[in-house]
C-alpha cells in the first residue's frame, strides 16, 4: 500500500518457501523492486508465512516495524518496558502438554539502537530438545536477520 511518502507492507512473504519447503507463494509478485522504498512493515503474528525472514531481509533496514503486543490465545503474562522490552509467557495447546506454568515459554523481544538502526532481539526458552530447536531454525521461526 502506498500513500504520498509512505509505503506499507503487511506480513510480507514473497521470497522463497515456508514451512520446510511445503508452502510456496502464489501468485508471485511481478516485481520486488519496491522493497528498498518500504517505510512501514506490519507483522500481525509470528507464523512463518507472516514473519518470513528471507523476505524481511530484502526490506528497507530503516523501515518502522509494527507488531502486536498480545496474542489472543496463548499469552499468559505480559511485561512491557515501552520502547525497550516486551516479555510474554506463552502456552501452545499444540504442544500436547498440560496448561501449567512450567510448560510456558518465555518469549522476550528486546529493542536496542545501534548505529542509528533499531535492533530487535527475540529469545525463547522451554525448547525441549535439539530436534525442536533445529526445526525452529529450519522453518525460520527463530534466526538472525542481518
Amino acid at each position: 500500500m502506498e500513500h504520498e511518502s509512505a509505503c506499507v507492507v503487511t506480513d510480507p512473504w514473497f521470497n522463497g518457501p515456508a514451512y520446510l519447503n511445503q508452502w510456496h507463494v502464489f501468485p508471485r509478485p511481478v516485481s520486488t523492486d519496491f522493497t528498498s522504498e518500504v517505510t512501514h512493515i506490519i507483522l500481525t503474528h509470528g507464523h512463518e508465512d507472516h514473519l518470513h525472514i528471507p523476505t524481511l531481509k530484502l526490506m528497507n533496514k530503516n523501515a518502522n516495524v509494527y507488531f502486536p503486543y498480545t496474542w489472543s490465545a496463548g499469552t499468559k503474562q505480559l511485561d512491557i518496558v515501552p520502547e525497550k522490552l516486551l516479555h510474554t509467557t506463552y502456552f501452545s495447546d499444540m504442544s500436547g502438554k498440560e496448561d501449567k506454568p512450567e510448560n510456558y515459554a518465555n518469549v522476550i523481544y528486546e529493542l536496542n539502537q545501534q548505529n542509528g538502526h533499531s535492533i530487535v532481539t527475540i529469545s525463547q526458552d522451554n525448547i525441549d530438545n535439539e530436534e525442536q530447536l533445529e526445526h525452529m531454525k529450519q522453518t525460520g521461526v527463530w534466526c538472525s536477520m542481518e
